[in-house]
């Protein structure tokens, strides 16, 4: 509180966002100081991850839990060559998390600042309409090169239409959206 004392333990506090029975938990940082933002998110991120692999037999825990992180605007989290605590924590959960059952998704507008290695480590990609020729050759170095023609695809895609590859469907395919 506002005299420094502590009402809860960190485990309550984690287990309000991720040990409830609610399909989603949602922390918006959105109106934090873009001074603070990547040590806070790195921070936030680096609390839930330790604790779900450390208590990862734990109803509450990656196995038995899996857990999705999904990071907007990711651009300023994982930037190329980034070393803030945001950058170092999903750095470190799309190489390892998917083995303690947490995985990030990562969205951004601009996918020619993503972290390359990070992008290597993703399983699966949904991409819209991308005209920049920078952020198309970004997303074409991070999936196999026998799926050039798709990613060709991706200026001329409509509202609402996407190309889904990897994990997320068996075929890679381009995907109309049901905007409703």
């Amino acid at each position: 509180d506002k005299d420094g004392k502590v009402s809860a333990d960190l485990s309550a506090l984690v287990e309000n966002w991720v040990g409830h029975d609610k399909p989603i938990t949602i922390l918006d940082v959105s109106s934090a100081p873009s001074e603070i933002l990547q040590t806070l998110v790195g921070t936030l991120l680096r609390i839930t991850y330790d604790m779900l692999f450390w208590g990862q037999e734990l109803e509450i825990g990656g196995k038995q839990q899996p857990l999705l992180i999904v990071v907007d605007e990711a651009h300023l989290f994982v930037p190329e060559g980034g070393k803030s605590p945001a950058h170092r924590i999903l750095s470190t959960i799309a190489k390892e998390g998917r083995k303690y059952g947490v995985g990030i998704m990562l969205v951004s507008q601009r996918p020619s600042e993503l972290d390359s290695t990070v992008l290597s480590q993703c399983g699966s990609f949904i991409s819209l309409r991308i005209t920049n020729e920078t952020d198309r050759g970004k997303v074409a170095s991070a999936v196999p090169d026998d799926l050039g023609d798709l990613i060709g695809l991706l200026p001329s895609l409509r509202t609402g239409e996407a190309i889904f590859l990897g994990e997320v469907l068996p075929i890679p395919s381009r995907v109309r959206v049901n905007l409703a």
